[in-house]
């Protein structure tokens, strides 16, 4: 999954991004887990 996001973030943004994933792909990535998990545990009240 990883290699994925890392995959398309650099298709659409080119070389910039690069740097800004290399010093915080970590964070961004555990960012986008709880948000994914927070948006299923909210659907499932809904």
């Amino acid at each position: 999954l990883r290699f994925f996001i890392v995959a398309g973030l650099l298709w659409k943004f080119g070389e910039p991004i690069r740097e800004f994933i290399e010093r915080r792909l970590g964070l961004m990535f555990i960012l986008f887990v709880l948000l994914l998990g927070g948006g299923f545990y909210i659907l499932r009240f809904l």
